[in-house]
């Protein structure tokens, strides 16, 4: 069975006018550390848990004044 048939799409067309598709190895990189992000993100997930932030977007989710973290 084919793909095409399906859809009466070609599946050239649908991956020639796609958005763009998630890249593992992108371009975004942290903010803090400047490792790179897997997604279009600010922050990699160690520095946003330790600030308590979100990852995405960078605002503050959780206080974390009271909390006892290191950087080990």
């Amino acid at each position: 069975m084919n793909l095409d048939s399906i859809f009466h799409i070609p599946l050239s067309f649908i991956w020639k006018f796609a958005p763009c598709r998630w890249t593992p190895y992108g371009n975004t990189k942290c903010i803090i550390c400047k490792q790179q992000v897997h997604q279009d993100g600010k922050y990699c997930h160690t520095c946003a848990y330790s600030k308590g932030v979100c990852a995405m977007c960078g605002k503050q989710v959780l206080d974390t004044k009271l909390y006892k973290q290191s950087n080990v």
